[in-house]
């Protein structure tokens, strides 16, 4: 069976917002964004205690190109994964923990 990535509405709008920065200041690179995205998210997704826990449950994977963090929680009972947020690395930890749920 293949565990289920659920992105969260907040995370979807965190990754629209990234791909629109790219594609007004950096198209090249616009889908080479969303192309790592994926994989990271394929990443999390195939492997999640790999990425340890950095809040409460929420564990962080960082993709390695792009400046972004992928925040999410692995419901190890329902064998299941949620992003939570995709955030740029040098946003405020305290904003990125308010929107967690702290």
């Amino acid at each position: 069976m293949s565990r289920h990535l659920i992105v969260g509405p907040a995370a979807e709008q965190d990754i629209a917002e990234a791909f629109t920065c790219y594609i007004d200041h950096a198209p090249v690179q616009a889908e080479r964004l969303l192309d790592e995205l994926n994989s990271m998210m394929t990443r999390v997704r195939e492997s999640p205690k790999a990425f340890r826990t950095v809040h409460a449950d929420v564990r962080r994977a960082a993709l390695r190109v792009f400046p972004y963090l992928v925040w999410f929680v692995f419901d190890e009972d329902a064998d299941r994964v949620q992003v939570l947020a995709v955030t740029h690395h040098r946003r405020d930890p305290t904003a990125v923990r308010a929107r967690l749920g702290d």
